[in-house]
């Protein structure tokens, strides 16, 4: 048969022997049949009132010149195309009309801005020079060199270390201390 000699009168009836077995073993049901063995469906009807954007969108739809005229009109296709708008107001108020992405949570400013700086610096400095390097251990950005150190040792080295204490150029300092008159230089001042 794949060959395209069908007519062969040995070959056809190979073929309707082979249907002949393979029939009980064949799953093939028709959609008339597979109809009747479906339970019934059910239809729940939940209503629901629209959200305050829907209603506003909906509202606003039907003030619109241009609908009031086409619902004026009388023509079919164009009363279709009103209950579809209305409709998308309804289900997909996003389509209808886009709103911007706004956030609930309101910062001063952002949180990145504290690094955005220090980025720059560092983006600056890497930049500048084959020749020079810049310390990436001071300032907390060499994370190789920590991983094969185990969680004691790095709690304990947290702990002892004192950079977040510096001062850094951007900060203003204090008040100087007070003369020291514990040593001979204090007295002198």
């Amino acid at each position: 048969i794949e060959m395209g000699n069908a007519d062969d009168d040995d070959t056809m009836q190979r073929v309707t022997k082979l249907h002949t077995v393979l029939r009980p073993y064949l799953l093939r049901r028709l959609k008339r049949d597979v109809e009747k063995e479906l339970p019934s469906k059910y239809e729940h009807l939940v209503i629901c009132p629209l959200s305050k954007r829907q209603r506003f969108l909906y509202d606003e739809f039907m003030a619109r010149a241009q609908t009031r005229d086409a619902l004026q009109s009388g023509v079919y296709q164009k009363i279709a195309n009103i209950l579809m708008q209305l409709r998308k107001v309804c289900n997909h108020p996003d389509l209808f009309e886009v709103r911007p992405i706004v956030t609930s949570f309101i910062m001063q400013r952002s949180a990145l801005a504290e690094f955005e700086i220090q980025e720059l610096l560092v983006r600056r400095r890497l930049l500048q020079d084959a020749d020079e390097t810049v310390n990436l251990s001071l300032l907390g950005l060499r994370f190789v060199n920590d991983q094969d150190v185990p969680s004691l040792a790095m709690t304990s080295i947290r702990h002892l270390d004192a950079t977040s204490r510096l001062p850094f150029a951007s900060e203003t300092l204090g008040e100087a201390p007070p003369t020291d008159f514990r040593t001979i230089a204090g007295y002198r001042t």
